[in-house]
């Protein structure tokens, strides 16, 4: 009878703006690039799954690091290794909020898309944007709580010292500590939320739509680069705990030293320093939401109007011809990099995409440059150290520019354009594929080098410069022969289907091609640097290393057919685990 009215009771109260709210929502978890339903469900279910295991090692090397600190006569180091966590739980979700806002980037504001598909509905411009704020405020909100509430309540836990000891005048009560920590989290993401709503808000009503549009993109990619460089740099905040006492003039103008001023005063500090840096949590607070407000009534007022009229500028002015600068390639092989080449130029979505695996290659340099400065590196006089770093931030690019270029050909954008390159593919394959390496040779290896090259040469000269060039290379060519090795596709024209592997499998084989290809190879290649008679013949055997497997993988691809679908494997497909 309960289950009942409870129907009843959802019928009746039914609403457009519930539905509204529900079709937005859904948005969240679908892609152009997911051929079947329910797909990305499973990849964010295996992904939740690795970060609840992750957490287990990181609540034992916690609590190890407390029970020391408490053992301790002196409860000063034990305060400030409180504050320094607390900061670097606040930045993370800061952080991590900013990642998620700005991969919803195309989604903080109804585009024309939206607009299409509603408007042979009887709904108003207003029912629309309220439930387009209303979903993605809701599902920040879901987020935000899922990434704070443990750690709000699993850190207290492990901080907190026996009533009646010094430690414990100076840490206070567990569960205020547990609510300054849940407090300052959670506002602290969505502050970094509205300023990113503000901001596009901005650069969509100021500016004409098309050049919004592309700087829009562009100002997309650099946050994203920016949040995962400032990764390994949150990270080390635990590392910097003694700097905590300090009370730098430049602490009001740094938003997640204000939130953490918010955390100790709720936690029960009188630092008059602190409760400053409070007001100035509240205050940032207030006006950004009141910012992404007043942004989203200022797209409500015109922001409809312009998407409509304004003329579809999604075709761009593209080269007619490749056969210039693709060294005689055969017309089917241009015509596979023209493919290739016209199909990033237009999807937006597949460059965000690279442009996530160039941040995290950034990232892992900007994590090798943080520990080498924290360790008292001068990038001035040390230049063995110089050159070893330089030699990771290049291999470290040049594989994730080849391994997200490799991903990024899995994603479709039109499948239903298979159907030429099956026309042409009997007595063709190796002619195809031909396309596709010349694709990853002009588009990740030449400019990941001549890139590398104009670094070096501006930090070392040319002549070191040459040498890292010769040694990190063959590198870079010796891997885009083994990512080819498996891959018998045409790039944007398979079906994918995510999660076909389990995701720890895919994280650990990013870490082990992290630990050999950019770790040991870099400081391998840093030994080699030194001397002549070292770098040339390391830089002779990877070049024939590389020519005796271009040769095998070109011998198999002669009787290799292509792939245009991704199916699960052999054992999972016995178990139909997608039937209702």
């Amino acid at each position: 009878m309960t289950a009942a009215r409870l129907r009843l009771w959802w019928q009746e109260t039914h609403s457009p703006q519930i539905e509204l709210c529900r079709h937005f929502c859904g948005q969240f978890f679908e892609s152009e690039f997911v051929a079947r339903p329910g797909q990305l469900k499973l990849l964010f279910g295996g992904m939740l799954s690795v970060l609840a295991s992750l957490s287990v090692p990181f609540l034992q090397a916690y609590y190890g690091k407390y029970l020391f600190l408490k053992a301790l006569d002196n409860p000063e180091p034990f305060r400030l290794a409180v504050i320094a966590d607390v900061l670097f739980l606040i930045s993370l979700s800061m952080l991590a909020i900013g990642l998620v806002t700005t991969l919803l980037w195309q989604s903080l504001f109804p585009d024309r898309r939206d607009y299409l598909a509603l408007a042979s509905l009887p709904l108003r411009a207003q029912q629309i944007f309220r439930a387009k704020f209303t979903a993605l405020l809701g599902f920040i909100i879901l987020v935000t709580l899922a990434i704070v509430v443990p750690a709000a309540f699993g850190m207290p836990w492990m901080m907190q010292p026996v009533r009646g000891t010094l430690h414990y005048a100076v840490f206070g009560a567990t569960g205020w500590q547990s609510i300054g920590i849940l407090t300052s989290c959670f506002a602290a993401g969505i502050f970094m939320f509205f300023v990113l709503v503000a901001l596009q808000g901005i650069l969509l009503n100021v500016l004409p739509l098309r050049l919004s549009t592309r700087l829009s993109f562009w100002l997309q990619a650099s946050l994203l680069i920016l949040f995962l460089a400032a990764f390994p740099l949150v990270v080390a905040i635990p590392r910097i705990t003694y700097s905590m006492n300090l009370r730098p003039d430049w602490a009001i103008w740094a938003p997640p030293l204000w939130f953490l001023g918010l955390d100790q005063i709720i936690a029960g500090s009188s630092d008059p320093f602190a409760a400053r840096l409070a007001r100035g949590a509240l205050a940032g607070l207030a006006s950004s939401a009141l910012a992404a407000i007043v942004a989203y009534w200022w797209s409500y007022v015109g922001h409809r109007v312009r998407v409509l009229e304004t003329p579809d500028a999604s075709r761009r002015r593209e080269p007619s011809a490749y056969s210039e600068w693709t060294f005689g390639l055969a017309p089917r092989a241009i015509g596979v990099f023209a493919f290739v080449a016209k199909t990033l130029g237009r999807s937006p979505r597949h460059r965000l995409i690279l442009t996530v695996f160039a941040g995290f290659a950034v990232a892992l340099s900007v994590n090798t440059l943080a520990n080498a400065f924290l360790n008292g590196f001068n990038f001035q006089t040390g230049r063995l150290s110089k050159i070893t770093i330089l030699l990771a931030a290049q291999l470290a690019l040049s594989l994730f520019t080849l391994c997200g270029l490799q991903y990024l050909y899995r994603l479709p954008v039109e499948p239903r354009s298979n159907w030429i390159f099956r026309v042409y593919e009997p007595g063709h394959t190796p002619m195809l594929l031909a396309g596709v390496e010349a694709s990853l040779l002009y588009g990740g290896v030449a400019p990941v080098a001549l890139l590398n090259l104009l670094v070096s040469t501006f930090l070392l000269g040319i002549a070191p410069a040459a040498v890292l060039a010769l040694l990190t290379t063959p590198p870079a060519l010796l891997l885009m022969e083994g990512l080819q090795f498996t891959s018998y596709k045409i790039p944007f024209t398979s079906l994918y289907l995510p999660a076909r592997r389990m995701i720890t499998e895919t994280i650990i084989k990013y870490v082990v091609g992290i630990v050999l290809y950019i770790s040991l190879l870099s400081a391998l290649l840093s030994w080699c640097a030194q001397d002549i008679t070292r770098w040339l013949p390391a830089t002779a055997l990877m070049l024939i290393a590389y020519i005796r497997l271009r040769i095998a993988r070109l011998d198999i691809q002669r009787v290799a057919r292509l792939e245009f679908e991704e199916l699960p494997e052999v054992m999972v497909q016995t178990l139909a685990l997608e039937r209702d």
